[in-house]
């Protein structure tokens, strides 16, 4: 299990193609893909890339498990927890320099910014994982937050309702309500991404033990429960209700049965080609569409102002042109 699973990394590049397509068609665009129709869906509250979430804490996931079963064995807790503990801190450090020069303070504070989430659930997940409970548990567990959390979460913000989700002035409630924020309150929040987070390492420990096949009817499965009891209670992505979770951790499981298959085929250099650039360097393609498309476009007054061609133009020509930097890139120092 020490071997690099290259198609880990074209899922995490379906992640980021998704987000960062659609977030660059946003900055663009006088629509606004997180409210207006059609690429908002309001009968599930969700918008149209509403799979990025799943997937990329599903990656981290597996990810995390893949360097615990590579280095568990050379080294003891103590040695292992510190470079887990080095490695996602220093997410949660970028995300603070980012979030401050792309947004404000609040969007920090209240864990509203994608890598500060996985920088802090990523070492949650690893006291869990390197536990090695048997994968059944991991996957309950993974279950039971994600299906219950819809009914938790409202008893959870009802406990800590006087708690102001944003505090600008040093002072007790600040160190109060950040506790509060990044274990439940905030979008990435401990218990949002966790059980995402543990579905994939579960997944890819399934996929080294039972066939492709078994996981991706699976994923079917998940997928067609979740839509069937749409009815009685209603995708919601946003809420994050029980329905949407069966039915992103569906997707996920689905996307990563299909990769492991085609993994194993001729098209795997071909799939590689495209997406092992982006699955590779996504760090620096999310940091990087904040930075030089969102941020310039703000300043310069151009945020949202160009019809729907322009808009997709833009997203296409970002996306190319940084498949090609990353390669040359690579070429260059590899």
């Amino acid at each position: 299990m020490s071997k690099r699973l290259v198609y880990i990394d074209w899922i995490r590049a379906v992640a980021i193609v998704l987000m960062v397509f659609w977030q660059v068609f946003d900055f663009f665009s006088e629509y606004n893909v997180y409210s207006d129709s059609p690429f908002f869906f309001s009968s599930i509250n969700a918008p149209i890339h509403l799979f990025v979430l799943v997937l990329f804490s599903g990656m981290a996931g597996a990810g995390l498990y893949l360097y615990l079963s590579k280095v568990k064995k050379k080294q003891g807790f103590k040695k292992t927890f510190f470079r887990v503990l080095k490695k996602y801190s220093w997410l949660i450090v970028i995300s603070f320099f980012f979030t401050f020069l792309v947004w404000d303070f609040c969007t920090f504070y209240t864990w509203s910014e994608a890598i500060q989430g996985v920088g802090l659930v990523g070492i949650f997940a690893f006291i869990i994982l390197y536990l090695e409970f048997p994968t059944i548990f991991v996957v309950s567990l993974s279950l039971a937050v994600g299906i219950f959390q819809q009914l938790i979460k409202p008893l959870l913000m009802s406990a800590v309702s006087t708690l102001p989700f944003c505090v600008t002035n040093l002072s007790f409630e600040m160190f109060f309500s950040l506790p509060v924020n990044f274990l439940f309150r905030g979008f990435f929040s401990v218990i949002n991404l966790l059980p995402l987070m543990l579905w994939g390492a579960s997944m890819v420990k399934y996929l080294n033990e039972k066939s492709w096949r078994t996981i991706f009817f699976l994923g079917c499965a998940l997928i067609f429960f979740g839509v069937i009891l749409h009815n009685v209670i209603p995708i919601n992505f946003y809420e994050r209700s029980p329905t949407s979770f069966l039915v992103e951790i569906g997707f996920l499981t689905v996307l990563m049965a299909l990769g492991s298959f085609l993994s194993k085929t001729r098209a795997s250099s071909k799939i590689s080609l495209i997406l092992l650039p982006f699955g590779m360097d996504a760090l620096i393609v999310y940091l990087a569409h904040f930075l030089l498309v969102y941020k310039p476009l703000s300043m310069l007054g151009l945020e949202n102002t160009f019809g729907i061609p322009i808009s997709l133009i833009g997203s296409f020509t970002f996306l190319l042109i940084s498949n090609v930097v990353i390669n040359l890139w690579r070429k260059q120092y590899s």
